[in-house]
Order: structure tokens, then sequence, then C-alpha cells
């Protein structure tokens, strides 16, 4: 009759967020007490790839680099001992140099036992190289060079970073520069052309730069950035440094809604003149004041666009919001427009449609009071919630 209770040890070790590895001896052996069992855990540092056994996420996978194969490749092929090559005018020469060669090695199995270059089912050897550009090479300003949320930018080329599953990552290489403008030559990280373009800088703090681009041609030439009436109708695109500070919000005081406003939910926006990069958002119930949400903000950046100040902020877990504001008879509107700067908001239109997600902040005897103006469209920036338009939480503000 077999033992009701033995131990085994298995170390469990995350390779990727879709591979879980566990590692444990292969003999078959079962032991009486967790000690023994102990002093055969695998040290996780030791830990090779054939130790244990590889579980595979099998839903809500999520996409991952391929780093360090990255980029564009020469690619031999072998299986079995047989070498295999394109028909001729399909392939590529390929000068095989160690130093510059990556190598990928597929086991008959998932397993990935003992996988090595002689026991692999077949192998691919990837080669690259430099390919020669059309144009003579150029420096990005330094004040554009850093490492964003969406973007990198070394002396001589530009990498957007797309993280959506499916998306190829752009590289945009500087052709000429202009001030604030770069005439760039973009492709895919393939080596597929998309052309020539101009790209439009705009540092707004330490922490934050807006970019415009124009529509890419096949053509090298200069008038794409000297062309200053292309921009107005296109949008700008917001990317933030990976280690930001705190930058003033460019506001100072306590909003509330007034007290004379008919509905159930009240809100406070401040801004602590204290903590000139804070904002603080609470949100309460109208006849007792008691709090049932809030959220406080870090300011990033913060500018004047026309007649309206644009707030860049995030919050302790990381997401960014952008709020932009206007003072109009002594009141203050602000709307939030997610993790881009939207401009063109109607507060005018809105004091007369509150169907959508604009707020209105009022000034009363030298105390401020607020007016949330919360509606139904959810489709308004994606920062409106379902429900009635009385019923408004304070996911309206992001």
């Amino acid at each position: 009759m077999g033992r009701p209770i033995c131990f085994r040890c298995l170390t469990p070790i995350l390779l990727s967020q879709n591979v879980l590895q566990l590692a444990h001896q292969y003999e078959e052996n079962c032991y009486e007490t967790e000690k023994e069992a102990r002093m055969t855990c695998f040290d996780s540092t030791l830990v090779t790839i054939s130790d244990g056994a590889l579980l595979f996420r099998t839903s809500d996978e999520q996409a991952a680099s391929c780093s360090p194969m990255d980029g564009r490749f020469d690619v031999s092929y072998r299986m079995n001992d047989a070498a295999l090559s394109c028909e001729s005018g399909e392939g590529t020469t390929i000068v095989i140099e160690e130093t510059n060669v990556r190598k990928l090695y597929f086991a008959n199995d998932s397993s990935c036992s003992s996988l090595s270059m002689k026991t692999a089912f077949d192998s691919y050897y990837f080669h690259s190289g430099t390919i020669a550009k059309p144009f003579a090479p150029c420096s990005f300003p330094i004040w554009m060079q850093g490492e964003f949320d969406s973007m990198k930018v070394s002396s001589n080329e530009l990498q957007y970073l797309q993280h959506h599953v499916g998306a190829v990552p752009l590289i945009s290489h500087c052709v000429k520069t202009f001030e604030d403008r770069v005439m760039v030559f973009s492709e895919t990280k393939c080596g597929e052309p998309l052309g020539y373009h101009c790209l439009l800088f705009n540092a707004r703090s330490q922490n934050l730069i807006e970019f415009k681009t124009s529509v890419p041609t096949d053509k090298s030439n200069t008038s794409i950035c000297t062309n200053s009436t292309q921009w107005d109708n296109i949008p700008w695109f917001s990317s933030v440094v990976l280690n930001t500070s705190p930058y003033p919000c460019g506001i100072v005081g306590t909003f509330s809604t007034p007290k004379t406003l008919d509905q159930d939910y009240c809100y406070d926006l401040i801004f602590n003149c204290n903590e000139p990069s804070k904002m603080d958002i609470l949100a309460y119930h109208c006849n007792d004041g008691i709090i049932f949400d809030s959220k406080s903000y870090t300011c990033l950046a913060s500018w004047k666009h026309d007649d309206r100040l644009l707030i860049y902020t995030n919050r302790e877990n990381e997401e960014q919001e952008c709020f932009v504001t206007h003072f109009q008879d002594g009141k203050l509107f602000v709307a939030a427009t997610g993790d881009q700067c939207e401009r063109n908001i109607d507060f005018a239109k809105n004091q007369e449609n509150v169907s959508k997600a604009y707020n209105e902040i009022k000034k009363t005897n030298n105390k401020t009071s607020r007016i949330a103006r919360v509606g139904s469209e959810s489709n308004n920036h994606n920062n409106v919630s379902e429900g009635n338009d009385n019923t408004r939480t304070l996911s309206s503000f992001g």
C-alpha cells in the first residue's frame, strides 16, 4: 500500500509573462518529510532551460518583445544537417561574421531539453548588416534626445515604440534639421520604407514633449518642413520621459461645487499653494459632505495654448491624464481628455449642452465654487462612465 502523503520540491521560475518554468529533479523520488524534499530544491539562479518543465499561458496571452532578435536580418536555415537555401534571385548573399550573428534553435517539442546546435531539429542563423540610406545622416537636436514612453530618440534616429499587439516598430532617420522641425526618412524595423516626412517638436516641460508629423512622401524635398500652413489641422501627440519630476500645475486655489446647484454629487478641485505640482479631486454627497471618492495627480507640464491652460498629469499608478482649462466670466472650465491634449473643446457650447463631460468651476465672494456638468456621451474621450446624467462619479475626470 502506497504512502498517503509524500513531498517533492518544485521551483517555479517566471521566464516571461507567458511562460512559467517548474524546475525539479527528474528522479521520481518522493520524500517522507518536507525537510528531505527541500534538500533537493534548485537554486533558481543555477537553473537551466532543460531542468523541469515549461508551462505556457493558454489564455490572456500578453505580447512580448523578441529582443535581441530585433531588426532586419539575412537568414540561413539548417534542418537535420541538411543545408537549405532560397532559389536564385530570391535570397541574399550571406557573409558569416561570428560577431554579428544571432542563432536560433528549435527542438522537436516544447521541452527545450538539452537543446543545442547539435541536437536542434532545425536552426536559423540571423546575420545583421548595414543597409545604405539614400541620404547623408544628421543629428537630432540635443533637447529632443532621450527615452520616452512612446519613443526613443538618439543622435541620428528616432524609434517610435508602438506597444499594442500587432504593431510594427518604426524608425525615423534624421535627414535635415530646422530648429524645432526635423526632416526624416522613416521605415519599419523590417526595412519597409514609409518615405520622407517632417516632425515638428515642442518641449512643454522637462517631462513632456509634443510632436506632429506631416504626410509621408517619396520625394526628398525640404519644403515638407518649411511649409508652416500644413500644421493647422494636424493633432499634437504627447510623449513623456521615463524618469519624470514634478512641475507646477499653473493654477492655485480650491474650487468646489456651489451649494445652490441642485444635484446629488459635489466635487472639490484643489491646487495646493504649498505643493504647486499637486492636484486633487474629491467627490462627495452634496447633502451630507461625505467623501466617496478621491484622486490625486502630479503635474508633469502646464502651458498656454491660445486662451486655454493645458495641464498634463500622472497618478500613482502611472496613468496619464491631460486637463484642458479655460477661464471665462469668472468661471473655470475643466475638461479631461485622456493621455493626449485635445485643443478643440467648445466650452461655450457646453454651457447649454450638458450631455458632454466637461466641468464648470465658479468663483463667488473671494471663495471658489465648482459646478460639475457631467453628461452621458460614453464616446467622449473615454472620460464618461455609464449611467444617468445625475449619477456621475469621479470617473468623469479620468
